[in-house]
């Protein structure tokens, strides 16, 4: 009686094919992890309760500011995970009675994440709108207040239509990016 085996080398490339499929989406998983930590995740949440933003879009702007590196400090004098400036930190700290506050700890994750929520918090309130918002994170509420006052920047209905700045633009499609990436990574793992 002969067994006929040749099932068994073809189940076998299936199981091979099928492991290297699997390693390979788990290395892509590792990778996008890599690129789009999230870290703090407990104080962005907490933040974005208290300041009605959602998780996703501060996680996109801490990663575009720091990279999640709460030390980093920018050429622009900004520091921590959110870069903060020292005259919007102490501005943020008189405003939200930060006690004992000193701009010396803003590298700490709480305080940091806790200002620029604020921050982000009082931007919407001034320009109603996350694109513009997202720019006034970047350039400055105040050029973004007068590139609203010309004409060949916005739209009738104040949306802004040309970004002066290409530091600026750059910075919004990142934003966007990441705040998708981001909302994908935050649904997946619960």
């Amino acid at each position: 009686m002969i067994i006929d085996l040749s099932f068994l080398k073809k189940s076998k490339k299936f199981f091979l094919i099928g492991f290297l499929i699997f390693i390979f989406f788990i290395n892509i998983f590792l990778l996008i992890k890599f690129l789009y930590p999230v870290k703090y995740y407990d104080i962005i949440l907490e933040n974005s309760i208290e300041y009605n933003l959602k998780p996703e879009f501060i996680c996109a702007v801490i990663n575009s500011e720091s990279r999640f590196n709460k030390y980093a400090k920018s050429y622009k004098n900004a520091s921590g995970l959110m870069q903060i400036k020292k005259t919007t930190a102490d501005w943020a700290a008189r405003e939200i009675d930060i006690k004992n506050y000193d701009y010396k700890n803003i590298f700490d994750e709480n305080i940091n994440i806790k200002i620029g929520c604020w921050y982000l918090d009082n931007l919407f309130k001034e320009f109603k709108n996350k694109d513009l918002v997202i720019c006034a994170y970047n350039a400055g509420s105040g050029n973004v207040s007068e590139w609203l006052k010309n004409k060949k920047y916005i739209t009738k209905n104040k949306s802004i239509i040309k970004i002066p700045f290409d530091e600026t633009k750059k910075y919004l499609k990142k934003v966007k990016k990441f705040e998708k990436i981001y909302k994908f990574l935050i649904s997946y793992n619960g």
